[in-house]
C-alpha cells in the first residue's frame, strides 16, 4: 500500500479498537460457520435416511427397474461428493479464521503468561480441534449404508453379470 497519499494510517491510534473489531467479528463469523455446517450436515443425513426408508420398504414391493436403482445410487454418490467437497471447502475457511482469532489474541496479550494473571495466562492455548473428519467419516459411513440397500435390491441386476464375468 502506498502510504505517501495518507497523513497516518487510519489505525494509528486505535489499535485496541480495530483487534475488538477484528475479534468480534471473527468469533461471530465462527459461529455462523458452526450453524451452517451443523444445517448442512443435519440436512444430509435426513436425505439419506429417507433414501434410505424408501428404499427398503417402498422398493421391496414396487417393481422398480433396477437400473432405476442404480441411478438413484449415482444421484447419492453425487451429493456425498459434493458434501465432502463443500465441508473441506468450509474447513479451510474455519482455519483461516481460527488463525486470524490467535494472532488478534496475541495481540491483545490474552495469550501472554503474566499480562492479565501473575504466572498464568488468561486464556491458554488448548490446541485446535478438528471435527470435520468425524462428520466426513459418518458420510461415509452412511453412503456405504444406502450402497449397501441398494445393490442389496439390484442382486437379480448383477449375479448374472458378475457370474458372466467370472467364466
Amino acid at each position: 500500500m502506498n502510504n505517501e497519499n495518507y497523513e497516518k494510517p487510519i489505525y494509528d491510534g486505535r489499535k485496541f479498537e480495530v483487534a475488538m473489531m477484528l475479534y468480534e467479528n471473527q468469533t461471530s463469523l465462527l459461529k455462523y460457520m458452526s450453524e451452517i455446517d451443523n444445517k448442512i450436515i443435519t440436512g444430509f443425513i435426513t436425505i439419506q435416511i429417507a433414501i434410505g426408508w424408501w428404499l427398503t420398504t417402498v422398493i421391496p414391493e414396487a417393481e422398480i427397474p433396477k437400473i432405476v436403482l442404480f441411478g438413484i445410487w449415482l444421484i447419492d454418490l453425487g451429493v456425498t461428493i459434493i458434501f465432502v467437497k463443500l465441508f473441506f471447502v468450509h474447513r479451510q475457511r474455519r482455519d483461516e479464521v481460527v488463525k486470524t482469532l490467535t494472532n488478534v489474541k496475541e495481540v491483545l496479550g490474552i495469550t501472554m503468561e503474566g499480562a492479565f494473571l501473575k504466572c498464568k495466562k488468561l486464556m491458554p492455548y488448548c490446541g485446535f480441534k478438528p471435527w470435520a473428519k468425524y462428520y466426513v467419516w459418518m458420510t461415509v459411513l452412511v453412503f456405504l449404508g444406502i450402497t449397501f440397500i441398494v445393490f442389496s435390491q439390484m442382486k437379480q441386476l448383477f449375479c448374472p453379470i458378475l457370474i458372466n464375468l467370472c467364466r
